[in-house]
């Protein structure tokens, strides 16, 4: 319903009114192209970074149902991922300002290479993953890739705070498809940014360079590698044998509350 300038003028309640209908709209219009964006990704093959790098039994089940997606319609979630979107934003246009190529200012580059990546020796199952942003570097004709994967949060104890797992293993299968393709990487950055003050915290995934330094968080691509292929190779073959996978330890509750598969998985439902 339209209002005449008196009318608003007269009562601020309609301008308030305007004021959520408003940011619902630009939330509509944002989602509306991000679900295409995400329906476009992937194919009935693939089995993606962000489930997997979850929980191997949602990425399990997720790949046998191949169910629909939907838009996301809860208020609450849509306020926090458009948040999110909001700081890749920004940090786009701060990542782009140091040297190196940047991959990753365009929505339409989230489904090409080196955002996507793609395992690319698998016929029947293909692990694919999606990052943020790729820093592109040459050095003597060799092309170097550097992933970075941003998270905005609002996490309590932001001074304690490193990182959180199921983050790091989505990154780290960026890392163990881009490896496996051949390509150079020589580290990744996961890099969090406390919304209210706009202080980051990163941690760094060494991989063809070799780093550590006293007081900053970082992990080694050789140490991970074990445990990625092995998640990779377990999903594989769980899939294959249509065999639901053992139940993980390190997924936290609150996740598996809001999981789709939660009936099944509860009944261990291969």
């Amino acid at each position: 319903m339209s209002h005449t300038t008196k009318q608003i003028l007269n009562n601020p309640e309609i301008f308030l009114d305007d004021l959520t209908d408003s940011t619902e709209h630009i939330l509509d219009i944002e989602f509306d192209a991000r679900f295409e964006e995400w329906k476009a990704r992937g194919s009935d093959k693939q089995v993606r970074a962000s489930s997997l790098g979850t929980c191997i039994r949602q990425a399990y089940y997720s790949f046998n149902d191949q169910a629909q997606r939907t838009p996301v319609s809860d208020p609450l979630a849509r306020r926090r991922m458009y948040m999110g979107f909001i700081n890749e934003e920004i940090m786009g246009k701060i990542i782009d300002k140091m040297p190196g190529k940047t991959h990753g200012l365009s929505s339409e580059e989230q489904n090409k290479f080196p955002i996507h990546v793609d395992l690319l020796n698998d016929e029947d199952i293909h692990c694919a993953a999606t990052t943020d942003f790729v820093k592109e570097y040459v050095e003597n004709d060799v092309k170097y890739y550097v992933p970075i994967e941003l998270k905005s949060t609002d996490v309590y104890k932001w001074k304690d705070f490193t990182y959180w797992k199921y983050h790091l293993k989505q990154l780290l299968l960026w890392v163990y498809i881009a490896k496996q393709n051949g390509l150079n990487v020589p580290y990744a950055m996961l890099i969090y940014t406390r919304r209210s003050t706009m202080d980051m915290k990163s941690c760094v995934i060494a991989v063809d360079t070799l780093y550590s330094k006293m007081g900053k968080v970082v992990e080694s691509y050789e140490h991970w590698y074990p445990f990625m292929d092995d998640l990779v190779n377990r999903l594989k073959w769980s899939i294959r044998n249509k065999q639901v996978p053992a139940m993980p330890t390190d997924v936290p509750k609150y996740i598996c509350n809001t999981c789709p598969h939660l009936g099944k998985c509860t009944n261990n439902v291969d």
